[in-house]
């Protein structure tokens, strides 16, 4: 037994063909399921086509106005009545077919994602390009490679994501933060490869939303483990102090040791105290 979540939002040329791939994947399953539609405030006519979708065990959800589409996916899994849930989104890009295996995934794994192939070179450089460095920054700050990050395919356990639910986004977010979640948290996140195609329509993120991931990422570390936020900064400026302190001591010794040494120290010192304070309080609430 299962749910399917479906965010749409302006998703008029897809989102048709979108749920009768849905509905034809859940009916070849031979399980009890349901489709769950979350119209987000769509300017276009796809509430119009969804609600003229007949299937059983469909039900459209609809937003009057835009909330964001994590705001859509929680609303979603909210109202799902299966514990075990899997998300998609509308847009035509994500092979639907393979929503049976991230399920299958659930007997073994927390999180079961979609990591998809070639998604860089099938999205344009100047939107690449800072989705690559955002990877890589959080890939360090959980300490362990994030295959794909953001991806809208993926499957998980009601009663898993909803204790997340105050530090998930609202936004575009939505995934990188459940991720972060459960990589932060001790829940194991298996990655299954799927071919990703281009959309239909035209993408909903704007550059705003790369400033939002990235502090979103440094918040969900931080809530979890600050050590590792604070550890880089603080050995950075120790090393600094240090190696200032070397140079002042034989390189030119006649300026004895200069009070920038010290600052640079003392400053990686403190940050350090900092951060091991915060992880005291993180793992004393656990």
């Amino acid at each position: 037994m299962y749910s399917i979540v479906v965010p749409v939002y302006n998703e008029e040329k897809a989102v048709k063909d979108t749920i009768d791939r849905v509905y034809a994947v859940c009916k070849s399953m031979g399980e009890k399921f349901e489709v769950i539609a979350v119209n987000d405030g769509s300017k276009d006519s796809s509430l119009g086509v969804l609600q003229a979708i007949s299937y059983d065990e469909f039900r459209v959800l609809n937003h009057t106005v835009n909330k964001g589409y994590g705001a859509s996916l929680k609303d979603g899994i909210k109202l799902a009545k299966y514990d075990q849930i899997a998300i998609c989104d509308a847009d035509g890009t994500y092979p639907i077919e393979r929503i049976p295996e991230l399920l299958a995934g659930l007997t073994s794994y927390d999180m079961v994602v979609g990591k998809r192939i070639g998604r860089y070179k099938k999205t344009p450089f100047i939107k690449s390009a800072p989705k690559f460095i955002l990877d890589q920054v959080a890939n360090l700050v959980v300490g362990r490679k994030i295959e794909d990050i953001n991806s809208g395919l993926r499957a998980f356990r009601k009663t898993d994501i909803t204790p997340f639910f105050n530090l998930i986004s609202d936004r575009f977010s939505f995934t990188t933060t459940s991720t972060l979640s459960y990589m932060s948290n001790g829940l194991s996140v298996k990655y299954i490869p799927i071919e990703y195609d281009f959309r239909k329509g035209v993408s909903k993120v704007k550059a705003k939303d790369g400033a939002d991931f990235l502090f979103l990422i440094l918040r969900t570390v931080m809530y979890f483990n600050p050590l590792r936020f604070f550890l880089w900064p603080a050995l950075g400026l120790m090393g600094l102090g240090f190696v200032k302190f070397v140079y002042d001591l034989f390189v030119e010794p006649y300026l004895n040791i200069t009070t920038s040494s010290m600052l640079f120290f003392l400053a990686g010192l403190q940050i350090l105290a900092i951060g091991m304070l915060a992880d005291l309080i993180v793992r004393t609430k656990k």
